[in-house]
């Protein structure tokens, strides 16, 4: 009777009190989820007052008076932004066909150091 209830409770699941397990997803679809999300947006990652500043320090460097429209910084962050994005999914796809090609590429490199 005793081992009975034992084999029991023992096969019966651990109850959670209705609180599901959030689930986990691989980090590498996560980071493409993130490519295709931010890739498909409109909305701008670095802050036009930022940009502006750092493009009239560089601008600076080469001649002292020049003045930029504001549409003329708008084009210069559409394209600087586009450009980080578009290295971003780059070097995502040549990670993911090293990690198909030798799935512990990673491991490999801290055992031998």
């Amino acid at each position: 009777m005793q081992e009975a209830r034992h084999l029991e409770n023992s096969m019966s699941a651990p109850s959670t009190d209705g609180v599901e397990k959030p689930q986990c997803f691989n980090p590498e679809t996560v980071a493409l989820q993130d490519i295709r999300r931010y890739q498909m947006s409109t909305e701008l990652f670095i802050w036009k007052m930022s940009f502006q500043r750092f493009v009239h320090e560089i601008a600076q460097e080469y001649k002292a008076d020049l003045c930029f429209q504001a549409t003329t910084v708008a084009a210069m962050q559409d394209a600087a932004e586009g450009h980080i994005m578009g290295r971003g999914a780059t070097t995502l796809r040549v990670y993911r066909k090293l990690g198909k090609e030798n799935a512990c590429l990673g491991q490999d490199r801290t055992a031998k150091s």
